[in-house]
C-alpha cells in the first residue's frame, strides 16, 4: 500500500478544565494543516474520537494528546486505510464524550471509589 493512512480509535476518562479543553481544542485543530482528518470528542470528563492521516503526523497527535492528558493509555485501537476515512478534522466540546444521559455518573472516578447497593444478592 504506498498511501496508506494510519487510524486510530481512542478514550480515556479524566477530569479537564473548561479553559484547558479551549486550550487542547485550539492546539488539535492545528493539525488540519498536516492532513489529519478526524472527529474528537472534549469534554470536562476527558476526550474520545477517531483521527486519521500520514502515519508520522498522526504519532505526533497522539503522542501530544498523551503528555497533554498525562497518560500512557489512551485505550486505542490503531488500524490502516489505503483511503482518508474523513473529509476534515472536526473537535466538538459536549458534556458528555460518551452519552449516558445519567447526571450522577462520574466516569473519572475509579471502580472502587464508586459504591452502589447490591439488593436481592445472597437473600
Amino acid at each position: 500500500m504506498k498511501n496508506t493512512y494510519k487510524v486510530i480509535s481512542l478514550y480515556y476518562f479524566c477530569n479537564i478544565g473548561k479553559n484547558e479543553i479551549l486550550d487542547i481544542k485550539e492546539r488539535l485543530l492545528n493539525f488540519e494543516k498536516q492532513h489529519i482528518t478526524g472527529l474528537i470528542i472534549l469534554g470536562e470528563e476527558g476526550i474520545n474520537g477517531t483521527i486519521c492521516g500520514p502515519k508520522k503526523k498522526i504519532d505526533l497527535l497522539f503522542n501530544l494528546l498523551k503528555i497533554i492528558l498525562k497518560t500512557s493509555d489512551l485505550n486505542e485501537k490503531i488500524s490502516f486505510s489505503e483511503k482518508k476515512i474523513f473529509k476534515k478534522l472536526k473537535i466538538k466540546i459536549k458534556p458528555e464524550i460518551v452519552t449516558i444521559g445519567i447526571k450522577d455518573i462520574n466516569p473519572t472516578k475509579k471502580r472502587e471509589d464508586i459504591w452502589m447497593p447490591l439488593t436481592g444478592i445472597n437473600s
